[in-house]
């Protein structure tokens, strides 16, 4: 691994003022990002704390993420959809030696996620330590999903390798369910016929969710003209294959509340509210901008 992120890692190890470290991948290999640091950590500071991830967690860089609460190390490999598939290997391959870096003894639990949702949403926080207590042993994911008992250097401690783990708090989800006004709740019910569309959006300091645009008879060809270039929601009842998608698009250059904002709809929306309204969602597509969403990713 690059010296500077072995460097980067040794100095957060050293400095429990510091919140979380993020490492890249890119081209050039892994590059460590300035160190976020905090006052204090206690039980509640990790929710308060998580939007300060908000403005790296992207959808097309992967990243490594360390974050400490109290005197716990959780570690993220973030692998997005959307990253280059050349950063995707790189950051899966350098995952072992990172772990070894941090110290398994240093390390509450290790895992993998691939939607900003399950970083930057407390509930998805809380799903994984929950899911501790499902393991009699710490194992882990290998690359073929199957679950492995992580080995280690006898003597020295081990830790639970969550693999790749999804939110899925569904009474979290109503429990946390955003209002919606009733033309939003009444257009999701015309995605019965295929190629309609229905886009909406979070209105921020309201935090209700409300009604962009609803169309019907819309191609995969016409798709990425309807797009928001602003944090948006848009489902879609795909013209060939008949799949119903959601298309999350939030910009780089979205404001942090926004993102959040948005980003803590998601759940709720999809799992709750669509499906009250007799959506069943098929897949799920995280964009930056209408430019991201290519045929391939349409299917």
């Amino acid at each position: 691994m690059a010296g500077a992120a072995q460097k980067a890692i040794s100095n957060f190890l050293s400095n429990e003022s510091c919140f979380a470290l993020l490492i890249k991948a890119s081209s050039d290999g892994l590059t460590p990002l300035p160190a976020i640091t905090i006052e204090k950590h206690s039980e509640s500071d990790l929710i308060s704390a998580l939007p300060l991830l908000t403005s790296y967690i992207t959808p097309k860089r992967p990243l490594y993420v360390i974050v400490r609460e109290r005197d716990r190390l959780m570690f993220i490999t973030y692998v997005p959809f959307l990253a280059p598939q050349d950063q995707q290997k790189l950051i899966m391959d350098k995952r072992s030696a990172v772990a070894a870096d941090l110290g398994a003894d240093n390390l509450f639990y290790a895992c993998i996620c691939k939607e900003s949702a399950d970083i930057l949403d407390w509930r998805a926080w809380e799903s994984r330590e929950a899911s501790l207590t499902k393991f009699g042993s710490p194992e882990h994911m290998d690359e073929h999903g199957n679950r492995v008992v992580v080995e280690t250097t006898p003597g020295l401690p081990r830790f639970v390798d969550l693999g790749y783990t999804k939110h899925q708090c569904r009474l979290c989800d109503r429990r946390m369910k955003m209002p919606i006004t009733d033309e939003a709740k009444a257009a999701l019910t015309t995605l019965t016929s295929r190629g309609s569309i229905v886009q909406l959006f979070v209105d921020v300091p309201t935090e209700t969710i409300t009604l962009g645009l609803s169309e019907t008879r819309v191609s995969p060809s016409e798709l990425p003209s309807r797009i928001s270039p602003q944090p948006s929601f848009t489902f879609y009842h795909h013209s060939d294959s008949g799949s119903l998608l959601f298309i999350y698009c939030c910009p780089p250059d979205a404001t942090v509340k926004a993102r959040m904002t948005h980003t803590m709809a998601v759940p709720g929306l999809v799992n709750v509210i669509a499906r009250e309204a007799g959506v069943e969602v098929t897949r799920k597509i995280e964009i930056d901008g209408p430019e991201d969403l290519t045929p391939d990713r349409l299917g």
